[in-house]
């Protein structure tokens, strides 16, 4: 279970590629945050990790909502203490918000720490792991 104890934040979750991702990152360990305007769909999906004996959380949420973005943080954050891995699926209007906002919150946590902007996208990397940022860009 490479992923045991990690918690991972997924937008887009409940179809396609997110659902793919959250169940996939399930069988590996992962504590998961599924957020999508689908709720439906996104507590389906929970059933199903739940069952199979994994651990998440639906939040509804729009990516274009910085409101909606800051609660799914905080969610994540009061269930699980941290984000590790933000996998952005979802977009909108303003797709670049969890992201954004994800990047003022962990900077405030994580000291010599940056948000990078990679082409069409997003990351965020302390910059004491220039491996990381090597690897990214």
């Amino acid at each position: 279970m490479r992923l045991a104890g990690k918690t991972a934040v997924i937008t887009g979750a409940s179809t396609g590629i997110g659902r793919a991702c959250a169940l996939r990152f399930a069988r590996e360990g992962a504590r998961l945050v599924l957020a999508d305007r689908q709720v439906a769909e996104a507590e389906s999906l929970q059933g199903e990790i739940e069952r199979a004996g994994g651990t998440c959380t639906v939040v509804e949420a729009d990516v274009a909502s910085r409101a909606d973005n800051e609660r799914m943080i905080d969610v994540c954050v009061e269930q699980y203490g941290s984000i590790d891995i933000p996998v952005t699926l979802a977009w909108g209007e303003d797709d670049k918000s969890f992201k954004i906002a994800l990047g003022e919150r962990m900077a405030a946590d994580i000291p010599n720490a940056e948000l990078v902007r990679i082409p069409d996208s997003y990351t965020f990397v302390s910059l004491d792991q220039p491996e990381r940022l090597a690897a990214l860009i």
